[in-house]
């Protein structure tokens, strides 16, 4: 498996602070985080109506931003995937959860496998 590719992927995508959780000849299992820029983060605070925002909305305010950081990260991943297909490369992924409430980082735990590779990603949480 040319990891090359690999992490050439994980910087067009801006995926950093890499750490390689397991490798082998045949497969990788990575940690990595997608860090928002500041203008997406702020769209997605302007699309949450406003007026509703007080303190009884406060956790619907920080569970809509979730949702929407994470879809912005799957559709990103789902997108570029298809390229791995092509070099006979499987993919899977687990989305860590946003802990913080500045919204700027979101933890990915990804393996990179020549074929199928059955494996739970939770285990390297």
């Amino acid at each position: 498996m040319d990891k090359d590719i690999i992490y050439n992927y994980l910087e067009e995508t801006k995926i950093l602070d890499i750490d390689i959780l397991e490798e082998t000849s045949s497969y990788v299992v990575i940690r990595g985080y997608y860090d928002f820029d500041d203008d997406t983060l702020e769209n997605i605070k302007d699309d949450f109506s406003k007026d509703r925002y007080d303190e009884a909305f406060a956790h619907e305010f920080h569970e809509y931003i979730k949702r929407s950081l994470e879809d912005i990260i799957v559709e990103k991943l789902d997108e570029s995937i298809a390229e791995f297909i092509d070099e006979g490369i499987d993919v899977s992924y687990l989305l860590l959860e946003i802990l913080s409430e500045s919204y700027d980082s979101l933890g990915i735990i990804m393996s990179f496998s020549i074929g199928e590779f059955d494996i739970d990603l939770a285990e390297y949480i």
